[in-house]
């Protein structure tokens, strides 16, 4: 999860093409099958992230449970999308949100909902300021 959150993102049906497609993909899939491990006893800049290597997954310590799984899926998605298609970070995020939106709704939660909670989640990392664990990648953190 990252601060684009706060953007009014609008899913095409384009969108959502792609990002099916692109979830069939072996590589991938492959990527996603990947072990890893999830840490959720630090403080993380807009709420959640990856170790550079994507091997590890980051959640804040706020963020409560029942909301880690969908943030979790949205770090995965957007961190495999980078790392195997070399999608831009701003790509990669438009269409995790929608993975993780897809997520949400199939749970039958109201996405509205989860959305503001998780801006007011967001909003909280940012002003408790700092920089996270030294092997947070920084890509989604710069700006």
């Amino acid at each position: 999860m990252s601060a684009g959150h706060r953007n009014k993102q609008i899913h095409s049906d384009t969108d959502r093409r792609e990002l099916r497609s692109l979830l069939s993909d072996k590589d991938v899939k492959a990527y996603l099958t990947k072990p890893y491990t999830v840490d959720t006893s630090k403080h993380i800049p807009l709420t959640g992230g990856s170790n550079i290597a994507g091997n590890k997954y980051y959640i804040d310590r706020s963020v409560p449970k029942r909301l880690q799984h969908y943030i979790l899926w949205h770090e995965r998605v957007e961190k495999a999308l980078r790392a195997v298609k070399g999608m831009s970070y701003d790509r990669a995020h438009t269409l995790a949100t929608l993975a993780e939106k897809i997520k949400v709704e199939a749970h039958g939660h109201n996405w509205i909902k989860y959305k503001d909670e998780c801006e007011s989640l967001v909003r909280k990392d940012e002003k408790e300021g700092g920089r996270g664990p030294k092997d947070l990648d920084p890509v989604p953190h710069k700006g």
